[in-house]
């Protein structure tokens, strides 16, 4: 295995976070247009944040960060639940174990 360095290391890294990034808007607009067929609540942060809290004990204080690992988790990870009410639920359960 070949161990990078430098400017070597960065590139390789600018590269992998682009496609990571090309990958998670694909996954995301199939999962809109899945969710849309389904009659699927639309993500909205805000109502979210109405009905739980999202801060993940004060990690994610960033906006668009929090917006964009809820709106995955929504709809690519947890495609079943139709309702931000539904899906408030989970994020509850799943931040009582961290």
């Amino acid at each position: 295995m070949k161990t990078l360095k430098g400017a070597e290391a960065l590139e390789f890294h600018k590269k992998l976070k682009g496609r990571n990034e090309a990958l998670h808007a694909s996954d995301i607009a199939s999962a809109l247009v899945r969710a849309d067929a389904v009659g699927k609540e639309r993500f909205d942060l805000e109502e979210l944040e109405k009905l739980c809290y999202t801060s993940s004990a004060g990690r994610l204080t960033d906006v668009k960060e929090r917006r964009d690992i809820y709106e995955r988790m929504y709809y690519v990870e947890y495609p079943k639940i139709m309702t931000l009410k539904e899906f408030a639920r989970i994020v509850e359960t799943l931040s009582s174990w961290s």
